[in-house]
Order: structure tokens, then sequence, then C-alpha cells
């Protein structure tokens, strides 16, 4: 990587490793492997996940707290939703119209918002995550189990490193992400 994208060889280091998760993780679910650049970063769910250097390049063993489903979840929009874009599409449009309440005739009443979950004495779970949504509280800024790069790069099999990147497609990737994670990272 270019001295400019990153200066901490740590940070490398931990890029490196999500990307090989991530890479092997769709690769392991028997995913075309562009869809680890196609979407923004989510949660990272790579650190408690081990690489296993083998001979169809590596194999991931998952703990209680990591699983391939996470990792795929954090890669993949959710099922329904659509990519965020700067122009929506027509049939977007048209799907916003029929959602709206507001009356196309009479644009001068607004009517008043409704809190969805007011109405209820308990909201359900679907009704917290989406007032978690909107809310613009960091749910991980207070996290106290957060490791350095140091702590974290410690906590991994070092035979991770002999992971095979031969087969152009995975080099690609990996290194795209590795970069696309860093740039992200060097921009915030």
């Amino acid at each position: 990587m270019p001295p400019d994208v990153v200066e901490d060889t740590e940070e490398m280091t931990a890029a490196l490793h999500r990307a090989l998760v991530e890479v092997f993780a769709v690769k392991q679910a028997g995913l075309p492997l562009a869809i680890v650049s196609e979407y923004a970063p989510g949660l990272d769910f790579t650190h408690d996940v081990q690489i296993v250097p083998s001979s169809g390049g590596a194999q991931l063993q998952f703990t209680k707290d990591s699983s391939l489903e996470k990792v795929l979840h954090s890669l993949t929009p959710q099922a329904g939703e659509t990519a965020e874009t700067d122009a929506p599409t027509e049939s977007e449009e048209d799907v916003a119209a029929d959602r709206s309440e507001e009356d196309p005739l009479h644009h001068e009443e607004k009517p008043t918002p409704i809190d969805e979950t007011a109405e209820k004495g308990e909201p359900t779970e679907s009704e917290e995550d989406v007032a978690a949504d909107r809310s613009e509280a960091d749910p991980l800024k207070h996290s106290e189990s957060l490791l350095t790069y140091e702590e974290l790069i410690a906590s991994w099999d070092p035979s991770w490193l002999q992971v095979s990147v031969q087969d152009p497609e995975v080099l690609f990737a990996v290194s795209s992400i590795c970069f696309l994670r860093l740039s992200i990272a060097d921009s915030t």
C-alpha cells in the first residue's frame, strides 16, 4: 500500500486480515467475490475469526462471537433494501410516492408525524431497531472492549500470514478491499 494511504503497519495488518476473512467467507458461501467491494463495509465481525492456510487458500474458524452469517451480513445489503444512490430510479420514486402520507393535491396541509412506538407500551424488536437507526447516538462509542491493533493481531494464530493469494481473483479482491478499507479509515 502506498504510504499516503496508511502509515500504521498494524492498521494495515488488521485490514489485510479483515479482507482475507471477507474474501474467503464469500468464497466459502459460493458467492461472487465482487460483492465484497460493491458495498460500504458494515460492522467488522472478523476480529474473532481465525484463518488457517489450506490447499484451497484458507479455512475460516469462527468463535461463539463470530459466524459466517455475521461476516456475510456485514458485506451485503439487507434483503429488500436497495442501494443508496444520489438519484433514485423511477420505480424507487414510485414506491416512495406510494408509501408517502403526503396528499399530492393538498401540499399545504402537513400531517403531524406519528410516533408509532408511542401507541404501544412496549415496542416490538423491529420498532426498537427503527428507533435505534434514527438515533444519533453511537452504540459502539462507549464500548469498553475495544482492542488495540497490537492486541488484535496478537490474538490471531500467526499461520494466517501463510495463506496463499496466488489466485488472481483472490489477490485482486484482497488488494482492492484493503485499499478501500484503509482509504475509508483514513478519511474519517
